[in-house]
């Protein structure tokens, strides 16, 4: 038998792993188009930071192979902050409101709440409310969500979670673009919503 081995101690051997997975992705490279440096810079200008939304969408992508089951609950976490704060950018004057009721169900969020303040808004978005195979993959994932979440579940599969996290992730740029920043919608990336 042939293999390879390890020891720190030249007495105990361990086989060494067989099988190894990695995970890849190509980073986008800078845009410097003068459109997209005069947004930078009007974000700069305003003192914009980067919203907690996408910075939780951010972890959950780097949790997903070692965690799936966490970087699935992070998801739904940064799906839900970015739109109780995209209903609190169209309500001025709710965010402590917001902030103490629990978030309805997201379906009901993304189908019937955010679609009403925009068209009361005048925002338009091919996007939302979602198309009904966005709308359904959005059902599946909640319930795992909650399957998870209430140890009914215990495993996620890791490359259908990376999926999840780009969907979104699409959302919440998605939810950008609605607020003024067109450059978002160049970010998309799930079979769901990119080009």
């Amino acid at each position: 038998m042939v293999g390879f081995y390890w020891s720190d101690d030249s007495v105990t051997w361990n086989n060494v792993p067989t099988e190894y997975q990695v995970f890849a992705r190509q980073p986008r490279g800078f845009d410097i188009r003068p459109d997209a440096l005069a947004a930078t810079a009007d974000l700069i200008a305003a003192n914009a930071a980067e919203p907690f939304a996408h910075e939780l969408i951010r972890e959950a992508g780097h949790l997903a192979s070692n965690a799936p089951r966490s970087a699935l609950l992070i998801a739904f976490s940064a799906l839900e902050t970015g739109l109780k704060a995209h209903v609190a950018y169209l309500l001025k004057g709710s965010e402590t409101l917001l902030a103490k009721l629990p978030s309805p169900p997201v379906q009901t969020l993304l189908g019937e709440v955010i679609p009403e303040l925009h068209s009361k808004a005048g925002i338009k978005t091919e996007h939302l409310p979602l198309a009904e195979p966005a709308r359904k993959y959005l059902t599946k994932w909640v319930t795992q969500r909650n399957q998870v979440a209430h140890g009914v579940k215990q495993t996620v599969d890791g490359e259908d979670l990376r999926e999840l996290i780009r969907f979104v992730s699409d959302i919440l740029y998605i939810l950008d673009a609605c607020r003024g920043q067109e450059w978002a919608l160049a970010h998309l990336r799930s079979a769901h919503f990119a080009a």
